[in-house]
């Protein structure tokens, strides 16, 4: 799709729309009214979440009336470059479609959008930032809705390692003998129950070459939940093949900022396996070994991500980055306690967690911070290991023991855990957000590291 921003409308637009405060505002903006075959005025408050509603709006609109071409006129406003950027996101995030696996496409794509504006340099700036975004979201999108058998653990990181070859990124894939090696006993222990090999992925971008500090992002890639030997209901079974959202928000995350440049090195990890209830599955009861040496009394076999998690941030950490973050669909508590909307996160530095809100703020990829008392790490011990993989009986604080859990591998890094479980997935069409994947984490990460650079 082409996208521009423009000082005038130089030939007549088959869908002209025009962005108002109020009905009641008069745009004085190059007579468009008069050269448009329809005309639709919309009313929106012009913050950045309001304009990629309008951008959705305005694809929703094209597609009802059939027509491949759009014209948006934007009147007097405070930033022209982030109305530029919001309006093109939530075009290419309305109009993302997977339609793969489809043997008949939708061939009617809207081909063309004009912005209208007084600042069209600025607001073209925006529109290649939004675009960069959008497209990588989309990334992420399709990374999570690719069904599991089309996206195994060596699968995803094949194709993770194409997407980062364009952006001309270091991508290590360690396999299992490598993490054998390394004494990944909890992450290998998730993998038992599968044919499947696990991956452990790492991507590097140095985007300020005069220094070696670094951020980490670590994301789960649980390329199918069935909840193993503690197998899962067969309701929404299915949607368990988006249980490495996490890890496709890190890899998508890490190339848009490395595709906008920004100032400052990051370095992704993606551990990547299938829990499956096989004949050498782990089971309720067993000890693992973790990386760091700590043992691990498994629970629940449903609380693998963690498991997966802990080798590598235990690995990460000892490469001394300035800080870790990891993302996942961790826990079903978390939905309970934040709903569909909001993801939860918790950490142990207070900085680094308001930085974590702040950006999802002005992404709207909200997020909510959860107490992590030493109290939470008590529940989580063992009587026969060191730690146990789930804490309090009947799942209280469930989102916040997982938490605890993780927190036993970081060390003194600082660190904030996002636990995106009820944000990954939407069950409907709304504004930019399309029924599948959301491709959530992707726009919280740009901002969050044009704050930190």
């Amino acid at each position: 799709m082409e996208i521009n921003a423009a000082y005038e409308i130089k030939a007549k637009s088959k869908l002209l729309i025009i962005l108002k405060k109020n009905k009641e505002e008069r745009i004085d903006i190059l007579n468009g009214n008069q050269n448009a075959e329809r005309v639709v005025e919309l009313s929106t408050k012009f913050s950045a979440e309001d304009l990629r509603k309008a951008g959705a709006k305005a694809i929703s609109l094209a597609k009802q009336l059939k027509v491949d071409e759009i014209t948006i006129i934007i009147p007097s406003i405070k930033d022209y470059e982030i109305a530029g950027q919001s309006v093109s996101e939530g075009i290419i995030l309305a109009d993302y479609d997977f339609d793969k696996f489809k043997s008949k496409k939708d061939d009617k794509k809207i081909k063309k959008v004009l912005i209208v504006t007084s600042h069209p340099i600025k607001v073209e700036k925006g529109i290649q930032k939004g675009k960069i975004i959008g497209k990588y979201v989309c990334c992420a999108r399709d990374l999570v809705n690719n069904p599991s058998n089309h996206a195994t653990p060596s699968k995803l990181a094949k194709k993770i390692k194409d997407i980062s070859k364009i952006n001309k990124l270091k991508v290590k894939v360690y396999n299992e003998k490598e993490m054998q090696k390394m004494k990944m006993g909890c992450l290998l222990g998730v993998a038992q129950g599968s044919s499947k090999e696990p991956k452990m992925i790492v991507i590097e971008y140095w985007g300020n070459k005069k220094s070696k500090e670094f951020y980490s992002l670590v994301g789960k890639g649980v390329t199918f939940d069935s909840g193993g030997i503690s197998l899962k209901p067969s309701d929404r079974m299915n949607e368990m093949k988006g249980d490495m959202a996490g890890g496709a928000a890190v890899a998508c995350g890490i190339n848009a900022i490395a595709k906008l440049k920004l100032p400052v090195n990051v370095m992704g990890v993606i551990p990547c396996v299938e829990n499956m209830p096989g004949g050498n599955a782990m089971k309720p009861g067993d000890v693992l070994t973790s990386m760091s040496g700590k043992t691990v009394e498994v629970m629940n076999t449903d609380a693998e991500g963690r498991l997966a998690l802990a080798d590598a941030i235990y690995f990460i950490s000892k490469k001394k980055p300035k800080a870790i973050m990891d993302i996942a669909t961790l826990t079903g508590a978390c939905v309970v306690a934040l709903g569909y909307n909001v993801a939860g996160i918790m950490g142990n530095n207070e900085n680094l967690l308001k930085s974590v809100f702040n950006a999802g703020a002005k992404t709207n990829e909200k997020v909510w911070n959860l107490p992590l008392f030493d109290e939470y790490s008590n529940a989580i011990k063992s009587n026969i290991a060191d730690i146990k993989n789930i804490g309090y009986e009947g799942g209280a604080a469930g989102a916040i023991t997982a938490a605890a859990f993780l927190k036993e591998f970081v060390g003194k890094t600082p660190w904030v855990h996002i636990d995106m479980a009820g944000t990954f997935w939407a069950k409907e069409n709304k504004d930019y957000l399309k029924k599948g994947a959301t491709g959530w984490g992707v726009r919280l990460f740009v901002e969050l590291f044009n704050s930190l650079s």
